[in-house]
């Protein structure tokens, strides 16, 4: 693999090089700032919290724009308040914009810094101009930037640091550099996202002695330490990133079956550039947003552009595999990519549930692996695939996000609790107190924790009410909707079953139930309980929450009509009842398919 040296004295071709990361960014500021006329101002109401993908975009706002808000997730992002909040501040102060525009900017600075900076990477390997442009538009139009660089999350900073140890590892190999760096860096991966840390690590083992490692990174989590002793006089909240908090992260070890073990590499390999079908649910009877999720849709399942864009992708992949064992001069760059691609697949083969939510951490790795074919004499045919690919992949794209948006738009209501709620609250508390042995009263008193988003407290009350009846139903209910609002659905199923075997013929049981296994890809199973739940006296609330999520089960089995039918039907019953908002939503789950 021949390797043109990119920093090269040639101040024409620098110039050139600069205006194209300079149009690079620009792109990315405008596709940025649609994206988030797109979503609308609901993605920031906490009663959306976790339907976009699971994400956690509410939170993260607020990390953003308050300080004494909950920063408690420096557990795993160790700095991000600190270098996050602060760079909106600035924005803030220089500008004179408030909170939700100061923190668009800040998105769309990140997305030009992500973009850019990966087409410097794919110049630094060596790769020319033009492929390199074209593969950064590639990225620019991948799912994984198009759905997540616009929200206020933590992997685009997350994944620049990952982008920052990959074009050390590039620099490397042809220069000697000084331990600061190494040090600078190590520090930015680790100070984002722990797991991201291995980045930092594999960049500094490759080109480093034993003993020079370990200084470095010793002195990297020194640096990291000092400064989050900072963020915590600065952040009151703040956790520590090696305390107890980081360990509760083992939560989301295993949370699936095992059996999707195949789910979550095609996430992780097809879902993380060409967006499948999006799947929308209800999880549980008393929430108000339908939640959408691609874990269980099938590679390039949303049209055909994105089925002809996998098997592009597919030849693109086998090519830079092939390349990557052909690597010259790029093969420490090369050994840095196999491990990275190997602790990353590792990782969230057992860890998280919806697995398309990482996919900023995995793009820039799989997009470095599909250009190496274009530095060998295979070159001219990898060019052509990558435009055919940045064609259908981008056209498939937008298509998944104008309806992802567009489901998101029209899904429930974002506002507050009631007064009447917080004065049940009050009630149900107060009546607690009087009778603390009253299982059905404390059970109640769950259910208003869980309205108002208190699920330790909620919790407690369901377990205590448990403890006193374990014959209540509605105690081991209301602890499955907890658990699956937090996504842990092993936890939710085992609830609800005990919920079914007490209450056989209870609607909101079964509709749980049913959600329950759906959320854990069971479609055959949660397609019974649907059917059955519509034959139960009492039903009719449910019913076309029930239908819809019935359709989305026969769509994860393949039987398009079924699903078309129970929408239909869905729709139907929701315009009858005046509600148009939902109705809207079925609607634009019907117009996805073909009919």
């Amino acid at each position: 693999m021949q390797i043109d040296k990119y920093w090269s004295a040639d101040r024409a071709s620098a110039w050139l090089d600069a205006a194209v990361v300079a149009l690079l960014a620009l792109g990315a500021v405008l596709i940025n700032l649609w994206a988030a006329d797109r979503l609308g101002p609901d993605i920031l109401q906490w009663k959306s919290g976790d339907v976009w993908f699971d994400s956690d975009a509410v939170r993260v706002f607020e990390n953003l724009t308050l300080r004494d808000s909950d920063h408690a997730r420096t557990s795993v992002h160790p700095l991000f308040s600190l270098l996050a909040y602060y760079s909106v501040q600035a924005i803030q102060g220089l500008l004179g914009l408030a909170p939700e525009s100061a923190v668009r900017v800040y998105n769309c600075s990140i997305a030009s810094v992500w973009l850019g900076t990966f087409f410097l990477l794919l110049r630094a390997i060596g790769l020319q101009r033009l492929d390199a442009l074209v593969f950064s538009l590639l990225g620019a139009t991948s799912a994984a930037a198009l759905f997540w660089l616009p929200l206020p999350e933590t992997f685009p900073l997350a994944s620049v640091t990952i982008l920052l140890a990959l074009l050390l590892a590039t620099i490397a190999q042809r220069q000697r550099l000084s331990p600061a760096w190494y040090i600078l860096v190590s520090a930015l991966t680790l100070s984002i996202t722990i797991t991201n840390w291995m980045f930092g690590l594999l960049a500094t083992a490759v080109h480093c002695s034993r003993r020079q490692f370990l200084v470095v990174q010793t002195a990297a989590v020194a640096l990291v330490v000092c400064l989050w002793t900072v963020q915590k006089a600065l952040f009151p909240t703040a956790r520590f990133f090696a305390g107890g908090r980081a360990v509760q992260e083992t939560n989301y070890l295993f949370v699936p079956e095992p059996g999707s073990l195949w789910e979550r590499l095609q996430s992780l390999v097809f879902h993380t550039l060409i967006m499948p079908t999006i799947q929308v649910f209800w999880r549980n009877d008393q929430s108000d947003w339908a939640i959408m999720i691609t874990q269980h849709s099938g590679v390039g399942s949303a049209s055909v552009w994105g089925a002809t864009a996998a098997f592009l992708w597919v030849l693109l992949l086998g090519i830079g595999l092939w390349a990557m064992f052909q690597a010259g001069e790029n093969r420490k760059l090369c050994l840095v990519l196999g491990l990275a691609l190997a602790g990353q697949i590792a990782l969230h083969s057992v860890y998280g549930w919806e697995t398309f939510l990482y996919a900023l951490h995995f793009i820039p790795l799989l997009l470095l692996l599909a250009c190496l074919g274009a530095l060998t004499r295979l070159r001219p045919l990898v060019l052509t695939l990558a435009i055919a690919l940045l064609v259908t992949c981008g056209w498939n794209n937008f298509r998944q996000f104008s309806l992802a948006t567009t489901l998101f738009n029209q899904n429930g209501s974002a506002s507050e609790a009631s007064t009447a709620q917080a004065q049940r609250r009050a009630q149900l508390l107060q009546q607690v107190e009087a009778a603390p042995q009253d299982a059905g009263l404390l059970s109640a008193a769950g259910d208003a924790e869980l309205l108002e988003r208190n699920y330790r407290q909620a919790i407690k009350f369901y377990d205590r009410a448990i403890q006193i009846d374990n014959t209540l139903a509605s105690a081991y209910r209301g602890r499955g909707r907890v658990n699956s609002e937090l996504a842990y659905y092993k936890q939710a199923l085992s609830d609800y079953d005990q919920a079914v075997r007490l209450a056989p013929r209870s609607a909101s049981v079964q509709f749980n139930w049913a959600g329950a296994h759906f959320a854990l890809g069971h479609h055959q199973q949660a397609i019974q309980a649907y059917r059955y739940l519509l034959t139960l006296p009492g039903s009719s609330p449910l019913a076309a929450r029930t239908l819809f999520n019935l359709g989305q089960a026969q769509m994860m089995t393949g039987d398009r009509h079924s699903a078309r039918n129970a929408w239909q039907k869905a729709e139907q019953l929701l315009v009858s009842d005046g509600n148009l908002k939902t109705a809207a939503l079925v609607r634009a789950s019907l117009q996805s398919i073909a009919p």
